[in-house]
């Protein structure tokens, strides 16, 4: 079954020569491993002309600014965008802090390498964030939202990613810690949270089975619930379609046509039962028309039921006839079977006043035994005839079954 959902990817950029790549999908996250080129400096008033890109700690104080650059472009999902970026986090871990303050994060407008020194330091921009920070952050990671600054790297407006520079205010001064610290790698990171537009579809390999699903509970507690919503039109919008669920069965030419939509419940096959936690199809909506035999009357079979012991069955079949004589001639009836079986019996009838019918037909049911299995299950034959007599050229059933009990339902071929 393909259904339209939503597909989420955290990315985990860090300033050192390794990516990792975590891909989450309802199933478990999938890592990959990249390269790319990182840079991390600091520069300082108090000694213009020097370079500490190897400093295994980055400064940041009235005197002192870190510079950053993540490679953002090049590792993005291709054909994502700005609107593909839910958040963007900055993690940097304090390895000391002597004042307290605010840090200043701007985003770096000119190129600028590893070996800056405080005269080749690049220009930055206006726009800035300004967050405070403790006493109490020493040895703690800092985490930022700069999914501002991230956007407008990836949504073609032209501003390039140069990277950001981390600035003191009211005082600041701290140490974090560098790419450069092989002792602790507490490197700085980026991460993002990719997702797909909201009017994407994401398909799965249709060469295995898929679940999306969750688990049980393992505890004393009871079972969570999985919603699964459709989005709604705009409030006080009138005559607008939305909020529709839907689910649909893929292409199939198997029993009952294949595709077929199934509703599944888990439990015993009644309170004396042993089966416990059974799923077994309580509706079934069947793809494609079944065919009937070209002959009046026309037969097919319908389904059958697993039974033990005293277990019973009993349900109902919607079903609509479609016969024609390969030209202008059609006769169409729908109806409900009511059925009731047991391991050794079985009984069927035909609502008589629930019957609707366009030319002459006169459908019907038949309570049966079917192999493997010896299973007790219903077919249906139709007495059809044309106002012109004619042989029948097209003879088919659409059905779809109402299961009211615990017991599995198998479609007949």
């Amino acid at each position: 079954m393909e259904i339209p959902l939503i597909k989420r990817m955290i990315i985990v950029f860090t300033t050192s020569a390794a990516l990792w790549v975590s891909s989450l999908f309802i199933a478990p996250a999938i890592a990959f491993a990249g390269i790319s080129t990182w840079q991390d400096a600091y520069t300082t008033t108090v000694s213009p002309t020097s370079n500490f890109a190897a400093s295994p700690t980055l400064n940041i104080s009235p005197t002192d600014t870190t510079y950053l650059h993540f490679n953002v472009g090049k590792l993005t999902p291709p054909g994502y965008t700005s609107a593909n970026v839910a958040k963007a986090i900055l993690k940097v871990y304090v390895k000391d802090i002597t004042a307290p303050g605010n840090l200043v994060i701007k985003r770096i407008t000119s190129p600028w390498q590893e070996t800056v020194t405080g005269l080749t330091a690049p220009t930055l921009s206006g726009a800035k964030l300004t967050l405070p920070v403790g006493i109490n952050n020493k040895s703690r990671w800092l985490e930022y939202n700069i999914t501002f600054f991230v956007k407008n790297w990836l949504d073609g407006t032209g501003i390039p990613n140069l990277g950001i520079a981390l600035k003191s205010d009211a005082g600041l001064a701290i140490k974090i810690d560098s790419k450069e610290n092989t002792a602790e790698s507490h490197e700085p990171q980026l991460e993002i949270v990719y997702q797909t537009a909201a009017s994407s579809n994401v398909l799965l390999s249709g060469n295995t089975a898929h679940l999306i699903g969750m688990n049980r509970n393992t505890d004393t507690a009871p079972g969570n619930s999985l919603s699964i919503l459709g989005g709604g039109a705009h409030a006080g919008s009138t005559d607008l379609a939305g909020g529709d669920l839907l689910l649909s069965g893929g292409l199939g030419t198997g029993l009952g046509g294949g595709g077929n939509i199934r509703f599944q419940t888990a439990g015993a096959d009644d309170s004396s039962g042993s089966a416990d936690n059974l799923l077994v199809d309580r509706h079934i909506i069947v793809a494609k028309a079944k065919p009937l035999t070209l002959s009046a009357p026309g037969f097919a079979s319908l389904l059958s039921i697993h039974l033990t012991g005293t277990h019973t069955a009993g349900g109902r079949i919607h079903y609509t006839i479609r016969a024609t004589d390969g030209g202008g001639q059609i006769a169409t009836e729908s109806g409900i079977i009511q059925y009731l079986a047991t391991a050794n019996s079985i009984t069927c009838t035909v609502d008589a006043s629930d019957k609707l019918h366009l030319g002459t037909v006169n459908s019907g049911c038949s309570p049966g035994f079917f192999s493997p299995g010896s299973q007790p299950g219903v077919s249906i034959f139709d007495n059809v005839s044309f106002f012109t007599p004619a042989p029948v050229v097209v003879h088919e059933v659409y059905y779809e079954i109402e299961n009211t009990s615990g017991s599995p339902i198998r479609l007949e071929p």
